[in-house]
């Protein structure tokens, strides 16, 4: 085995040499852990919602606008902001025509990031891309920081 230089790139994985059970028992195992600690994390932010709540109400009933405790302070402050409507509701889409009509669509709108892949990487979508691909015998495009990833799926 080749010796590896410090600060040469990550460590190399410790479970290569496992056997497949193990890894997927493994993997299971640390996806319910995950699943639990999801689950966890819904009924506390349920509780520290009540608790905002009823520390929002004792501010105002008090009429300040901060709560010191031994070791912590809680500022409140009380205001109003712009909600937007999410994609898919006709809403959105009039929300939309309005912003590029104003003239403010490049300024406000961001890119998809798993739609070029898609357009890219689907014939029907983008025929001038699969017959330029198909000639160089090319994955991907050569688009700045593009590259391709692994997902992996498992239901237990």
């Amino acid at each position: 085995m080749e010796a590896r230089d410090k600060g040469s790139g990550p460590p190399p994985n410790k479970y290569l040499k496992e056997k497949g059970v193990f890894l997927v028992d493994e993997y299971a195992s640390i996806g319910a852990k995950i699943r639990e600690l999801g689950e966890q994390e819904e009924r506390l932010e349920k509780e520290l919602g009540l608790k905002k709540e009823a520390a929002v109400e004792c501010a105002r009933r008090e009429g300040i606008t901060s709560i010191t405790s031994s070791g912590h302070v809680l500022k409140i402050m009380e205001g109003t902001s712009l909600a937007f409507p999410p994609s898919g509701q006709e809403e959105r889409e009039e929300l939309e025509r309005f912003i590029r009509k104003a003239g403010l669509w490049e300024e406000t709108s961001i890119i998809n990031l798993s739609r070029p892949g898609e357009l890219l990487e689907n014939e029907d979508l983008n025929p001038i891309w699969a017959s330029t691909a198909a000639r160089a015998e090319a994955p991907l495009p050569a688009i700045p920081g593009s590259g391709r990833c692994r997902r992996i799926s498992m239901w237990s």
